[in-house]
């Protein structure tokens, strides 16, 4: 039995270590999101550090989770570090913390059939809400009583981790400090969003071991990324906005770029009733780096092991091939190389981004932190 955790640990803090440290007494597997978040952002840092990071605080296998999925909407983010999950072979549980009790409401929610569900979030679409707006309405007619559970993004990822997994166990540990994406801290605990709005805050809010990882820890350069990234969106025509943001929001994404000398300015002129702006920023993330048209994930590939970690690579009975070596993808399928190819692709891009751009091809030459 090992411990499955879906993170991102973008950066990794106090918090997160409390998460690893009070999990049940079984071995650690981390799924973590690449160079991109679902938020649709950059990484704070680069996917082989936040690995490290995490290998040093409790995680024994980290497994990447592909840039289509760890930058999807909820469900699609479910999918992808699910369907990691299950090609391990191996036996666990989904473990992952919530903003308070809320594990049995959870599944309730889960529990609901489809079939009574989609209608109400058709209706709920029509009347203007965003997707999530309208699923948290739609739940609320159904179980008014375990909706309210729905009110932070941590909740709604873990429904959609539950309906993705239903056959497997859950550990939920409520998350203690502050809540999600808040500013102010409580004690030794802030939220990644603090940290990443204030770096230098990881001496009081991240464990002493990875602050050797903090001082070397570098980020895409915001001016230089701004500038390229409206760049980009300002060469699409017409109809690949239509194709991007369908229902008139390409259009206006069209008609903001002209102007704007940000993309949060393009974000805020384009922001609706109907678009979150989460889903609006994965939006032009996409519209910058391109799309990829992967279904599933179509291998498992390490970031990073420990002694413990490599032993757990013996133990799998793998429905994916694993990589340990970029470069091996070549004897793959041919999804397997398109999805490497621009997982290549964007980690070329992050690295040019980077105040001083690295060099290009990272993405085969790099090898998973072992410790």
């Amino acid at each position: 039995m090992v411990n499955f955790i879906i993170c991102e640990f973008n950066p990794f803090h106090n918090g997160h270590a409390y998460l690893l440290e009070n999990l049940p007494d079984a071995p650690n597997i981390c799924i973590m999101s690449s160079h991109v978040t679902q938020r649709g952002e950059f990484a704070y840092t680069d996917k082989w550090t936040r690995a490290e990071m995490a290998l040093n605080c409790g995680a024994d296998l980290v497994l990447e989770l592909p840039a289509p999925f760890a930058m999807g909407q909820a469900e699609q983010f479910a999918h992808g570090a699910v369907s990691i999950i299950k090609a391990t072979g191996l036996e666990g549980r989904l473990c992952f913390g919530t903003e308070g009790e809320v594990k049995d409401k959870l599944k309730a929610l889960a529990a609901v059939k489809e079939n009574n569900l989609s209608p109400l979030i058709k209706k709920y679409r029509k009347e203007g809400y965003p997707y999530a707006g309208a699923l948290t309405r739609a739940y609320t007619e159904l179980l008014p009583d375990a909706a309210d559970a729905l009110n932070t993004p941590n909740n709604m990822l873990g429904l959609e981790y539950i309906k993705a997994a239903p056959e497997y166990d859950i550990f939920t540990l409520p998350r203690i400090g502050v809540g999600h994406d808040q500013t102010r801290a409580q004690g030794k605990y802030c939220s990644a969003s603090a940290l990443r709005q204030n770096p230098k805050a990881y001496r009081k809010y991240a464990p002493k071991n990875i602050h050797y990882l903090y001082k070397k820890a570098i980020s895409p350069d915001k001016g230089k990324t701004d500038l390229l990234w409206l760049l980009a969106l300002r060469r699409l025509r017409t109809e690949d906005w239509d194709r991007l943001a369908p229902d008139g929001v390409g259009r206006r994404f069209e008609k903001a770029v002209q102007s704007a000398q940000s993309v949060d300015e393009v974000l805020t002129a384009v922001k609706t009733k109907c678009c979150t702006l989460s889903s609006l920023r994965r939006t032009a993330l996409k519209a910058f780096i391109g799309e990829c048209d992967a279904d599933a994930p179509a291998y498992i590939r390490i970031l990073g092991a420990n002694d413990k970690g490599k032993a757990l690579l013996k133990d799998m009975s793998p429905t994916l091939p694993i990589l340990t070596k970029s470069a091996a993808v070549k004897e793959l399928s041919p999804e397997a190389q398109a999805l490497m190819e621009y997982e290549s692709r964007l980690t070329d891009l992050y690295m040019y981004l980077l105040p001083t751009p690295k060099q290009k091809g990272l993405e085969y030459l790099t090898t998973p932190t072992l410790l």
